[in-house]
């Protein structure tokens, strides 16, 4: 199946991460909730999972997760009490949230022997104003305190240090003359090595700039956009449904572990029969019609390539 497929894909990496824009929900009762909610709070669009979608992704192989969102405080504090109770449940280690000052700061890894540091900030808050107050409870992207931040990661033994943003505009491909601004400022910070951003819901450009580098937006992964006769997105192009595994090689060089290689694998969600991530290329669904899959792949090539290269995988 495609499903197994992506599983597989994310395997072959040392260190896998996933963005979960969503927090946990309680539900009225006190109990957590095993579904996803939608209601609206000021105006705003909540997203809301239920405990369970943790299970998966520890399941999916990934390493960690990054919180920090623009509905990271949909239902409130308990948002965050709650997506980390289950992260620390299924043993993940998380970036952008934190319960209390004490665990606030960086996850950290040591894929390949290298001591990784992972930081994760959001742009963006419905209905709500950055910093958050404690400032600790869901990371704010200021770029001074980025830098402080990674600077104490730094301080602390991290060799190569991880971003993870939620910024943008969504639905834009072309950055925002924020995001802009803060490609270079964060590619200019010595011992910043990779941004991994999201938010827009569309695929966004990549940048490379001496061994390292910014993914702008990473498009969707797995996703109920464009949506359907229940929930209608009249904003949400084709676009939506396309996305792209990333994959970043890390080797020492003269000033420590670099990227010197990078490439991706397109993704499309098949929403009609099963919900699954289409790993394309990769022993694609016969129940998905072919023209729909190299649409969807040329759409993510235009933008991501060449700061990224196709990588060619078998099936199995």
């Amino acid at each position: 199946m495609a499903q197994e497929q992506s599983m597989r894909d994310l395997e072959q990496g040392d260190y896998t991460l996933p963005d979960t824009g969503r927090p946990v929900v309680r539900s009225t009762k006190g109990v957590i909730s095993s579904g996803h909610y939608l209601t609206s709070m000021a105006g705003m669009r909540m997203l809301l999972n239920g405990g369970n979608a943790f299970d998966a992704i520890a399941a999916a192989g990934y390493d960690g997760c990054s919180l920090a969102s623009n509905h990271a405080l949909d239902s409130g504090r308990s948002s965050v009490d709650a997506t980390l109770h289950h992260l620390r449940r299924v043993g993940l280690p998380t970036a952008g949230m934190a319960d209390s000052a004490d665990a606030a700061g960086p996850a950290w890894y040591e894929p390949g022997g290298i001591r990784v540091a992972h930081l994760s900030y959001t742009d963006l808050m419905n209905g709500r104003d950055l910093p958050t107050d404690p400032p600790w409870l869901v990371g704010h992207l200021d770029p001074a305190g980025v830098e402080a931040d990674v600077a104490a990661a730094v301080a602390d033994g991290a060799e190569f240090v991880v971003v993870s943003l939620h910024w943008g505009e969504e639905y834009r491909v072309q950055p925002t003359d924020r995001q802009a601004m803060l490609v270079d400022r964060l590619l200019a910070m010595p011992d910043l090595d990779l941004v991994l951003g999201h938010h827009a819901h569309v695929v966004q450009p990549v940048v490379r700039r001496d061994g390292k580098a910014a993914v702008i937006g990473l498009g969707n992964f797995l996703t109920n956009q464009p949506g359907d006769e229940e929930n209608p997105c009249s904003a949400c192009p084709p676009s939506t449904q396309d996305g792209f595994i990333a994959w970043f090689a890390v080797a020492d060089g003269a000033d420590g572990p670099r990227v010197v290689d990078a490439g991706y694998v397109p993704t499309w969600v098949d929403r009609e029969h099963a919900f699954e991530i289409v790993p394309i290329g990769i022993g694609d669904p016969g129940q998905v019609d072919p023209a729909v899959l190299a649409e969807s792949a040329a759409r993510t090539a235009a933008v991501v390539e060449p700061g990224l290269r196709r990588l060619e995988f078998t099936a199995g």
